[in-house]
Protein backbone atom coordinates (compact mmCIF):
# COMPACT_ATOMS: atom_id res chain seq x y z
CA UNK A 1 0.00 0.00 0.00
CA UNK A 2 1.56 3.24 -0.91
CA UNK A 3 1.63 6.15 1.74
CA UNK A 4 0.20 9.67 0.40
CA UNK A 5 3.15 12.05 0.72
CA UNK A 6 1.31 15.55 1.55
CA UNK A 7 2.41 18.08 -0.58
CA UNK A 8 3.55 21.33 0.53
CA UNK A 9 0.99 22.79 -0.03
CA UNK A 10 -1.17 21.09 2.17
CA UNK A 11 1.00 21.56 5.11
CA UNK A 12 -0.39 24.26 7.44
CA UNK A 13 1.48 27.57 7.51
CA UNK A 14 3.34 29.10 10.55
CA UNK A 15 0.05 31.50 10.99
CA UNK A 16 -2.51 29.04 11.29
CA UNK A 17 0.60 26.87 13.64
CA UNK A 18 -0.05 29.77 15.85
CA UNK A 19 -3.43 30.11 15.77
CA UNK A 20 -3.83 26.75 16.85
CA UNK A 21 -1.43 27.42 19.53
CA UNK A 22 -3.25 30.18 21.13
CA UNK A 23 -6.65 28.58 20.70
CA UNK A 24 -5.70 25.55 22.87
CA UNK A 25 -3.39 27.61 25.64
CA UNK A 26 -6.90 29.78 25.87
CA UNK A 27 -9.13 26.77 26.18
CA UNK A 28 -7.31 25.11 28.92
CA UNK A 29 -6.86 28.18 30.73
CA UNK A 30 -10.47 28.83 30.64
CA UNK A 31 -11.46 25.16 31.24
CA UNK A 32 -9.00 25.63 34.50
CA UNK A 33 -10.49 28.66 35.71
CA UNK A 34 -14.18 27.36 35.05
CA UNK A 35 -14.12 23.76 35.45
CA UNK A 36 -10.28 22.40 37.17
CA UNK A 37 -9.77 25.24 39.70
CA UNK A 38 -13.62 25.37 40.95
CA UNK A 39 -13.56 21.51 41.16
CA UNK A 40 -10.68 21.48 43.75
CA UNK A 41 -12.88 23.43 45.96
CA UNK A 42 -16.18 21.22 45.46
CA UNK A 43 -17.44 24.07 42.89
CA UNK A 44 -19.09 23.24 39.72
CA UNK A 45 -20.45 26.07 38.54
CA UNK A 46 -20.88 24.91 34.55
CA UNK A 47 -21.93 21.34 35.99
CA UNK A 48 -19.06 19.65 33.78
CA UNK A 49 -16.96 19.15 36.91
CA UNK A 50 -19.33 16.97 38.34
CA UNK A 51 -19.44 15.00 34.90
CA UNK A 52 -15.97 14.45 34.57
CA UNK A 53 -15.76 13.80 38.59
CA UNK A 54 -13.46 16.40 39.60
CA UNK A 55 -16.31 17.73 41.73
CA UNK A 56 -16.74 14.86 43.84
CA UNK A 57 -12.95 14.29 44.22
CA UNK A 58 -12.99 18.23 45.71
CA UNK A 59 -15.51 17.72 47.59
CA UNK A 60 -13.37 14.78 49.46
CA UNK A 61 -10.34 16.99 49.46
CA UNK A 62 -12.69 19.72 51.41
CA UNK A 63 -14.11 17.66 53.83
CA UNK A 64 -10.46 15.78 54.77
CA UNK A 65 -9.30 19.33 55.41
CA UNK A 66 -12.41 20.20 58.06
CA UNK A 67 -11.53 17.11 59.66
CA UNK A 68 -8.37 17.57 59.83
CA UNK A 69 -8.65 21.10 61.88
CA UNK A 70 -11.20 19.65 63.94
CA UNK A 71 -9.17 16.88 65.01
CA UNK A 72 -6.15 19.75 65.46
CA UNK A 73 -8.36 22.05 67.80
CA UNK A 74 -9.25 19.30 69.47
CA UNK A 75 -6.00 18.31 70.45
CA UNK A 76 -5.07 22.04 70.89
CA UNK A 77 -7.60 21.82 73.80
CA UNK A 78 -6.17 18.98 75.36
CA UNK A 79 -2.64 20.55 76.10
CA UNK A 80 -3.84 24.17 76.23
CA UNK A 81 -6.14 25.42 79.15
CA UNK A 82 -9.26 27.02 78.41
CA UNK A 83 -9.16 29.77 81.32
CA UNK A 84 -5.77 31.49 81.52
CA UNK A 85 -3.89 31.00 85.04
CA UNK A 86 -2.27 34.34 85.71
CA UNK A 87 0.80 33.05 88.47
CA UNK A 88 2.61 36.44 88.37
CA UNK A 89 -0.37 38.25 89.71
CA UNK A 90 -0.53 35.77 92.54
CA UNK A 91 -0.57 37.02 95.88
CA UNK A 92 1.47 34.85 98.71
CA UNK A 93 1.30 37.35 101.45
CA UNK A 94 -1.58 36.21 102.68
CA UNK A 95 -0.15 32.62 103.47
CA UNK A 96 3.34 34.22 104.70
CA UNK A 97 3.55 34.45 108.56
CA UNK A 98 5.60 36.71 110.11
CA UNK A 99 8.27 34.94 111.36
CA UNK A 100 8.63 33.41 107.45
CA UNK A 101 9.98 36.68 106.40
CA UNK A 102 12.39 37.76 109.38
CA UNK A 103 15.95 37.65 109.36
CA UNK A 104 18.15 35.88 111.70
CA UNK A 105 22.08 36.30 112.29
CA UNK A 106 24.27 35.46 115.07
CA UNK A 107 27.87 36.86 115.84
CA UNK A 108 30.45 34.96 117.82
CA UNK A 109 33.24 36.71 118.94
CA UNK A 110 36.51 36.20 121.96
CA UNK A 111 36.83 39.08 124.65
CA UNK A 112 40.11 38.68 126.48
CA UNK A 113 40.04 39.88 129.49
CA UNK A 114 39.49 43.52 130.12
CA UNK A 115 38.60 43.80 126.14
CA UNK A 116 35.97 45.55 124.91
CA UNK A 117 33.76 44.91 121.97
CA UNK A 118 30.32 46.56 120.20
CA UNK A 119 27.94 45.05 118.11
CA UNK A 120 25.20 47.04 116.91
CA UNK A 121 21.96 46.40 114.56
CA UNK A 122 20.73 48.75 112.03
CA UNK A 123 17.25 49.52 112.40
CA UNK A 124 14.88 52.04 111.01
CA UNK A 125 12.66 53.60 113.72
CA UNK A 126 9.58 51.69 116.25
CA UNK A 127 10.83 48.46 114.34
CA UNK A 128 11.43 45.39 116.71
CA UNK A 129 13.74 42.38 117.26
CA UNK A 130 13.84 40.03 119.55
CA UNK A 131 17.78 39.34 120.49
CA UNK A 132 20.04 36.91 123.06
CA UNK A 133 23.21 36.83 123.80
CA UNK A 134 25.39 34.50 126.09
CA UNK A 135 28.71 34.88 127.62
CA UNK A 136 30.89 31.97 128.29
CA UNK A 137 33.91 31.68 130.63
CA UNK A 138 32.85 34.85 132.41
CA UNK A 139 30.42 37.65 133.30
CA UNK A 140 30.34 40.81 131.55
CA UNK A 141 29.70 44.39 131.57
CA UNK A 142 27.28 45.72 128.93
CA UNK A 143 25.15 48.95 127.92
CA UNK A 144 22.35 48.98 125.42
CA UNK A 145 22.21 52.36 123.33
CA UNK A 146 21.15 53.56 120.20
CA UNK A 147 23.14 55.85 117.94
CA UNK A 148 21.19 57.50 115.57
CA UNK A 149 21.84 58.62 111.65
CA UNK A 150 21.24 62.58 113.12
CA UNK A 151 23.52 62.22 116.26
CA UNK A 152 21.03 61.46 118.35
CA UNK A 153 21.80 59.09 121.59
CA UNK A 154 19.08 56.81 122.86
CA UNK A 155 19.34 54.63 126.29
CA UNK A 156 17.86 51.64 126.47
CA UNK A 157 19.48 49.26 129.22
CA UNK A 158 22.73 48.57 131.08
CA UNK A 159 24.09 46.31 133.62
CA UNK A 160 27.08 44.36 135.91
CA UNK A 161 28.62 40.38 135.87
CA UNK A 162 25.75 39.71 133.64
CA UNK A 163 26.39 35.90 131.80
CA UNK A 164 23.25 35.89 129.63
CA UNK A 165 20.73 38.41 128.44
CA UNK A 166 17.43 38.02 126.17
CA UNK A 167 14.00 40.15 124.71
CA UNK A 168 13.12 42.65 122.42
CA UNK A 169 14.71 45.89 121.14
CA UNK A 170 12.41 48.45 119.53
CA UNK A 171 14.46 51.11 118.01
CA UNK A 172 13.80 54.75 119.23
CA UNK A 173 14.75 56.20 116.02
CA UNK A 174 16.90 55.48 112.55
CA UNK A 175 19.95 54.29 113.36
CA UNK A 176 22.81 51.81 114.52
CA UNK A 177 21.18 50.11 118.43
CA UNK A 178 22.91 47.73 120.51
CA UNK A 179 24.96 46.64 122.92
CA UNK A 180 28.77 47.37 124.30
CA UNK A 181 30.43 45.01 126.33
CA UNK A 182 33.59 45.01 129.11
CA UNK A 183 35.37 42.13 130.35
CA UNK A 184 36.35 42.71 133.75
CA UNK A 185 36.30 38.88 134.93
CA UNK A 186 39.55 38.43 134.29
CA UNK A 187 39.05 35.62 131.97
CA UNK A 188 38.98 35.12 128.34
CA UNK A 189 35.23 35.24 127.44
CA UNK A 190 33.28 33.83 124.30
CA UNK A 191 30.21 36.01 123.44
CA UNK A 192 27.44 34.21 121.14
CA UNK A 193 25.17 37.31 120.21
CA UNK A 194 21.72 36.32 118.12
CA UNK A 195 18.82 38.85 116.79
CA UNK A 196 15.71 38.09 115.17
CA UNK A 197 13.44 41.07 113.32
CA UNK A 198 12.99 43.49 111.05
CA UNK A 199 16.66 44.69 110.74
CA UNK A 200 18.89 46.51 107.93
CA UNK A 201 22.06 45.17 109.02
CA UNK A 202 24.01 43.29 111.98
CA UNK A 203 27.57 43.65 112.61
CA UNK A 204 30.37 44.12 115.17
CA UNK A 205 31.34 48.21 115.23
Amino acid sequence: MKHHKPQVGELPTTKQLIRSTVIALVSAVVLLITIVLPAEYAIDPTGVGGVLGLTRMGEIKVQLAEEAEVADAEEKALVEPTTPVVIAEQDTTATTTEEDIQKTKTITTIMPSDASVEIKVEMLQDTTVDFSWTAEGGALNYDTHGDGYDGMEYKYDKGKNKTEQSGELTADGDGLHGWFWRNRSGNTVELSVTVTGDFIDFREI
